[in-house]
């Protein structure tokens, strides 16, 4: 580096050759990496064709996203263990690497944890927060043990703020449950409780059918048993 206050360093991380990471290191304003990436698809669009996500970092606080994200929706990889926050009220490079790139996790992120929303022709790219990552993957893991088992079937709870993305979680969730082949195909019933909830979670699913399958609503109790008669494989919306 030339100048700590202009110059930033851009690095690539790569899986058999593929650019699956961008980061961006630089010791100026955050608002100037994330305009150094928005060019950067402008100027040089083949390094964003592999790309899962990005990386911004000033050396003390270090955000990921994607690439089609705009500043706010960049946020701290905040835990290495999905048990415990790491110490740092921004999140630290540390944690993200140690937290999201060891071999597994980055492939389990790549594959189950990045969403492509289709609406209106319009796609949309969104990756998962930490939380996001660690809770659906628990409740995966938990999902197939309780099925495994038998006998008991008690699952348990994953408890969000709001706005912290619950129907993407639970797309997440769908979308890694989906492909166990422990769970043999199995159906998924969304149930919910007031309308503008039963809209919103129809839609979030529709949007992200690439990750979860065929999704279907019923308007009657009815209308769900003949859905319920199927193969499998489906996610209904009641």
């Amino acid at each position: 580096m030339n100048s700590a206050s202009t110059v930033g360093v851009a690095k690539l991380a790569r899986l058999n050759r593929l650019k699956i990471s961008t980061r961006n290191c630089r010791f100026c304003l955050p608002i100037c990496v994330f305009l150094k990436i928005d060019r950067s698809t402008v100027d040089t669009p083949q390094v964003f064709e592999f790309n899962a996500l990005c990386i911004v970092s000033d050396g003390v606080s270090t955000r990921h996203g994607v690439w089609t994200a705009t500043p706010e929706w960049y946020a701290p990889w905040k835990s290495i263990d999905g048990e415990h926050i790491e110490p740092s009220t921004t999140g630290s490079m540390r944690a993200l690497v140690e937290g999201l790139f060891p071999k597994e996790r980055l492939l389990s992120y790549m594959r189950d944890f990045i969403a492509f929303e289709v609406t209106n022709e319009k796609i949309t790219k969104k990756g998962a927060k930490y939380h996001q990552f660690f809770a659906v993957r628990k409740a995966a893991a938990k999902a197939v043990e309780t099925h495994r088992a038998g006998t008991d079937r008690r699952l348990g709870v994953i408890w969000h703020t709001t706005g912290s993305g619950k129907s993407l979680s639970m797309g997440f969730l769908v979308g890694l449950l989906r492909r166990r082949p422990e769970l043999e195909n199995p159906s998924f019933v969304i149930q919910v409780d007031r309308t503008d909830l039963d809209d919103q979670l129809f839609d979030q699913f529709v949007a992200v059918r690439s990750l979860v399958g065929e999704v279907k609503h019923a308007d009657s109790v009815e209308q769900l048993r003949d859905l319920l008669a199927t193969s499998g494989g489906e996610v209904m919306d009641d």
